[in-house]
């Protein structure tokens, strides 16, 4: 027999799983694991075996396994950026101010487009 709606009883989440798991850092944690899903899915795109990735990262295949699986602890958020530059991606790390109408500081980690390459030492008027 199907249960009432008003039996059902859930809770929101904060959208922060590692937050809502009572993790140490859950911003931290948050953002290695949007790392690790960006490295996997370069490895997916490439249609690398673990193995090869692991020779390309600079790791043995268990722990690329063990990175794929959501065991990310023991690496620190460079060591993730340094895994995807040897993977073929472009990492770029940007600071500006705090804009006004912000009331907190925030960082965010996303794949962005391919940008056009720029001339070095080009000026723009």
């Amino acid at each position: 027999m199907p249960r009432k709606k008003q039996d059902l009883q859930f809770t929101v989440g904060s959208g922060n799983v590692f937050e809502d798991l009572g993790f140490e850092d859950p911003v931290l944690e948050q953002r290695k694991s949007d790392l690790v899903h960006m490295i996997e899915d370069v490895i997916r795109e490439r249609g690398l075996t673990q193995v090869e990735a692991a020779e390309i990262m600079g790791l043995d295949q268990p722990k690329v396994s063990h990175l794929l699986r959501g065991r990310f602890g023991g690496f620190s958020v460079y060591r993730l950026m340094d895994f995807l530059a040897r993977l073929g991606r472009e990492v770029e790390i940007v600071v500006h101010p705090l804009r006004a109408d912000l009331r907190r500081t925030s960082v965010e980690v996303r794949s962005g487009a391919p940008r056009r390459s720029r001339a070095r030492g080009s000026a723009r008027g």
